[in-house]
């Protein structure tokens, strides 16, 4: 969705996809600004001159929330950190991501939120949320260091959580985390920030 060249390519990728969410009911999806490779590093196309990336990404938003209306389903853009996992992606900082949507102007395309990648590419994760908690439709979580579940590196979830709660979020919070020990161990801790 960020080069002319894609976009069609990438227009495929959402029908095709809307299709499979009809037939499971799903009515909240997730999207970024193209395919990423098995290593996470960016497998799409982005053009080089920055006002013809945002254009395209601009107007393929459009084309996407026009779809959203008519398939009654919510897109989530996410923000993906430049500095450790995801090199060159085009959006890496919440402030850019809010910018698009403002733009595209529709309640079909909301931020996904994921907070190790604010903690990578930002820090400062409590200020943003409140800054563009209208934004927010989805929320992902993993810890920094090590991208594990919650509770075992440097961010302060507990105080995240009475934020999101203070706050009255209502949208779905995702572990997206590598368990440091076993998947019962980390579902346990999400459970217990979370609940």
């Amino acid at each position: 969705m960020v080069h002319p060249d894609g976009v069609e390519k990438y227009m495929e990728g959402v029908k095709k996809n809307l299709h499979v969410a009809k037939k499971l009911k799903c009515r909240n999806l997730s999207i970024t600004t193209g395919a990423l490779d098995e290593t996470g590093q960016m497998a799409h196309p982005v053009a080089k001159h920055p006002a013809t990336m945002w254009i395209v990404a601009y107007k393929t938003l459009c084309r996407v929330a026009e779809l959203a209306e008519l398939y009654d389903v919510v897109y989530h853009l996410e923000q993906l950190n430049t500095k450790v996992d995801h090199a060159g992606y085009p959006f890496p900082n919440t402030t850019d991501v809010v910018k698009l949507l403002d733009e595209v102007g529709s309640p079909r395309i909301k931020l996904l939120c994921d907070i190790y990648h604010v903690q990578i590419q930002e820090g400062n994760v409590i200020q943003t949320i409140r800054d563009y908690y209208d934004y927010i439709g989805n929320i992902h979580v993993a810890d920094v260091p090590g991208r594990h579940e919650p509770g075992t590196g440097e961010i302060n979830y507990l105080e995240i959580a009475r934020i999101l709660r203070e706050l009255k979020y209502g949208g779905v919070i995702g572990l997206e985390a590598f368990p440091k020990n076993d998947d019962a161990e980390a579902m346990d801790r999400f459970r217990d920030i979370f609940s």
